[in-house]
């Protein structure tokens, strides 16, 4: 499961040549998975949690890494960590986002569409958001989801439960999190 923010840091990872290192040691694996799932705790963990992360940094492009997401994502200007922190919410995955695009396409029937006619199916597609909102607050409609994504959200959801009950740290959510999601282990 990739969360927007999760393409951001691999795209990162990939960009200051982590990703080497990420396939072969699994240290730096751990490590850049934790940084990765910061945004499946709750807010007001994620500053010190990432600023005790960031002191392990060993490597240069680990601190690099680590500048770009402080810079950016944590004390950066464009999102506060609550905006972007997904704490007890329903993630929704890359899947998600291309249906929607696989359905627009389908809508189409073409590719390279004039800014007019991408402009009316545009518009098409948002005057029927009002009665697909009605209709799953009603329970009329529901979200098709994959099982193993279905299963890794009632994970995530029994991990946060734990951390809300108190049986579990933030710390060691972080954790259990970073083996759920995140890009794939070698």
């Amino acid at each position: 499961m990739c969360l927007p923010l999760d393409a951001v840091y691999l795209s990162q990872i990939q960009e200051l040549g982590i990703a080497p290192a990420y396939t072969s040691d699994d240290a730096t694996q751990k490590y850049c998975k934790q940084l990765v799932a910061l945004p499946y705790l709750p807010s007001e963990h994620i500053t010190p949690i990432f600023d005790r992360l960031s002191n392990k940094a060993q490597t240069e492009p680990l601190c690099q890494l680590v500048h770009y997401i402080d810079d950016r994502w944590i004390r950066g200007t464009l999102w506060s960590v609550e905006k972007w922190s997904i704490f007890n919410e329903a993630v929704h995955m890359n899947n998600d986002v291309e249906g929607w695009h696989g359905l627009l396409n389908r809508h189409a029937k073409k590719g390279n569409l004039s800014f007019y006619v991408m402009t009316a199916l545009l518009y098409e597609q948002s005057r029927l958001t009002d009665l697909q909102v009605r209709l799953i607050s009603d329970a009329k409609l529901q979200r098709r989801q994959r099982r193993k994504y279905r299963q890794l959200q009632g994970q995530l959801f029994t991990q946060w439960q734990k951390y809300v009950d108190g049986l579990i740290s933030a710390r060691q959510l972080l954790r259990k999190c970073s083996h759920l999601t995140g890009p794939a282990s070698h």
